[in-house]
């Protein structure tokens, strides 16, 4: 797979954007997808229902994993697992929230990798 490394920053230095608007931005591929959480750790008011869906390892809609994202401030760290259908054993696309630091992200779509480039500035490969 393809990755590349998504940093985007406010002019104080913290992520100027979150998960939610990479689900967001890679539209109606990731809302149809199957999602799987991994390892999250994040803060707001949403925090405990996400450590609860990561806890029972299920796989989820793109619309519960957006809803979930919607109800946080900041995802610190995680990994998101995309399928494109509930059976599939690959997934299509792999999204790492790295410390707060960046998002990493892995696919072998190229027009998912290039709607992400498009939508954010500070974008490289990895």
């Amino acid at each position: 797979m393809k990755q590349l490394t998504i940093a985007d920053k406010t002019a104080d230095g913290v992520l100027s954007f979150d998960l939610r608007d990479i689900i967001r931005c890679l539209g109606a591929p990731a809302m149809e997808s199957y999602w799987e959480i991994g390892q999250v750790e994040c803060l707001g008011a949403g925090a405990d229902a996400f450590y609860k869906q990561a806890r029972q390892a299920a796989r989820l809609s793109g619309r519960s994993l957006l809803r979930l994202a919607d109800h946080v401030d900041q995802v610190i760290d995680g990994e998101f697992r995309g399928y494109r259908n509930v059976a599939d054993r690959e997934p299509w696309v792999i999204v790492r929230a790295v410390d707060s630091s960046a998002y990493d992200i892995e696919s072998d779509d190229d027009a998912a990798l290039n709607m992400l480039r498009r939508r954010f500035k500070e974008v490289a490969d990895i």
